[in-house]
């Protein structure tokens, strides 16, 4: 397939109970090395599992992940203390965050998040290498002659700034991404192999 356009993009986002008396990622990670194979990472999504994993291995200490069928579910159990930490996309974070049921330490992604201003990144907090980012994009056929893919992509950069999209971005929490033909199509083949890259280095197994 060839990529058109891309949509938006959301960090995964590092959370605690409300209670948790960590109130830093050197927090954590400090508990974590006192405690080998003692701490459970709560995992919603593919991308969250292989934050929870990558997390533990650049902070050099032994987790388990646990993994859920939502994102919504591994932070009800985290709330409610069944696991200590977990890896969300920033919109569902900033949901349950509004809610005071969990906090935030680090954002996973290059700056701050509008929906999440108070909580700084991974690189603020020491830990520069974790950016671990979800994306959406629109792709056609394989084939699909460049001229139509070029007026698909106008079309879409066009709908990103449409007021619709605007509102619906503020619940979300995506920021847009409003990239030409040539940066989509750069765009997916160093994410492509950026993720195989994660992927190997956080040692989860893909399930095909």
């Amino acid at each position: 397939s060839g990529s058109a356009s891309m949509s938006e993009r959301r960090p995964m986002t590092l959370l605690v109970p409300a209670e948790s008396p960590w109130k830093s990622v050197a927090d954590l990670i400090a508990d974590g090395k006192k405690q080998p194979g003692k701490l459970n990472c709560g995992s919603g999504l593919s991308t969250s599992q292989v934050a929870c994993e990558l997390f533990a291995k650049l902070g050099g200490f032994q987790a388990s992940t646990v993994n859920y069928r939502s994102s919504p579910q591994s932070l009800t159990d985290l709330a409610g203390g069944q696991v200590q930490y977990a890896f969300a996309d920033a919109a569902v974070a900033a949901a349950f965050v509004g809610s005071k049921k969990v906090r935030a330490l680090a954002v996973a992604g290059p700056v701050r998040e509008k929906i999440l201003p108070e909580t700084p990144t991974f690189a603020e907090a020491g830990m520069p290498d974790l950016q671990i980012v979800g994306w959406a994009g629109v792709f056609a056929p394989a084939g699909t002659p460049k001229p139509v893919l070029e007026k698909l992509n106008a079309i879409l950069i066009k709908a990103n700034d449409a007021p619709e999209f605007v509102k619906a971005r503020q619940v979300s929490g995506g920021t847009p991404l409003n990239f030409t033909l040539p940066q989509a199509q750069q765009f997916v083949k160093s994410e492509v192999e950026r993720w195989q890259r994660l992927h190997r280095d956080s040692g989860v197994k893909l399930e095909m």
